[in-house]
């Protein structure tokens, strides 16, 4: 393993820790049993849940975008804690050093978690079939499963394109806006 893919797991390690336990998280909530949790690994996936398949489609739906709710919300109250800070000038006059170091420390936070905040395509792919299951058994609602598997889809392609750095800077700029 080169050093370049340690340091990238490094970097986005609390991120796939964060998006796991939202499965997690939201696993326990809607009442589906867990029976493998694996935070984060050096390999492909970088970390992933294991459960026993929902019976609802709402429940299926909640444990997919779960990552992107628990990711979104804490990257941004992360980036509250640093942006107000940092977009104050008087707010920096005076601090010690060690209050620059937790600042960056949460920002790091900050930036790793709302890179890991959208679903993976593996969670597309769950959505996809427990939307066809569900549909196939009457239940239209889950129809709005296949426009939320296309822009799970979209926004995996639109990685290559810096959209998860984009939406971390938007997270950022918001934070800075609510602050």
């Amino acid at each position: 393993m080169s050093a370049r893919v340690v340091m990238l797991g490094l970097l986005v390690l609390p991120g796939v820790v964060f998006h796991e336990l939202g499965h997690y998280l939201f696993c326990r909530l809607v009442g589906v049993r867990v029976h493998e949790v694996v935070y984060f690994r050096f390999g492909n996936p970088a970390g992933y849940v294991v459960h026993t398949t929902p019976r609802h489609f709402r429940d299926h739906f909640a444990i997919v975008v779960g990552p992107f709710v628990v990711n979104s919300l804490a990257g941004f109250l992360l980036f509250i804690s640093v942006v107000g800070k940092w977009t104050r000038p008087y707010a920096t006059a005076g601090i010690e050093w060690q209050w620059i170091v937790v600042w960056t420390i949460a920002l790091w936070l900050g930036v790793s978690l709302s890179l890991q905040a959208f679903p993976s395509k593996g969670d597309a792919r769950s959505l996809w079939q427990a939307a066809s299951r569900h549909v196939r058994r009457g239940n239209i609602l889950a129809l709005v499963g296949y426009p939320v598997v296309g822009l799970i889809y979209l926004a995996n392609v639109l990685r290559r394109l810096w959209l998860d750095w984009l939406y971390a800077a938007a997270l950022i700029t918001v934070s800075a806006l609510v602050f």
